[in-house]
């Protein structure tokens, strides 16, 4: 299953060109988004980077997974207003006098 952070990682990876400035933005070990995109490689079957000696080159497969990813987190926001919503529904208080 992919994980959302997985999404995250791999956006931030595709905006910068570098999984050393991802890392910097996530606080997290290049090597654990490293990890994570190879993850998400196998489980799609695609290669998503091109990885020379410097930086990251996004492959044709990987504008697919950003619009897929941009739609994932809209969804998601979305979810959690709508749950938002509910909850403050959930919590009103009616007085009848």
């Amino acid at each position: 299953m992919i994980q959302p952070q997985s999404f995250r990682y791999f956006a931030e990876v595709a905006r910068t060109g570098s999984l050393a400035r991802a890392s910097e933005a996530f606080f997290a070990a290049p090597s654990a988004i490293s990890k994570r995109i190879s993850n998400l490689e196998t489980e799609l079957g695609a290669t998503l980077f091109d990885r020379p000696p410097r930086g990251t080159i996004i492959t044709a497969a990987g504008p697919l997974l950003l619009d897929y990813a941009a739609a994932n987190t809209r969804n998601v926001e979305q979810l959690r207003a709508a749950m938002d919503d509910l909850s403050s529904l959930l919590h009103r208080v009616a007085r009848v006098a």
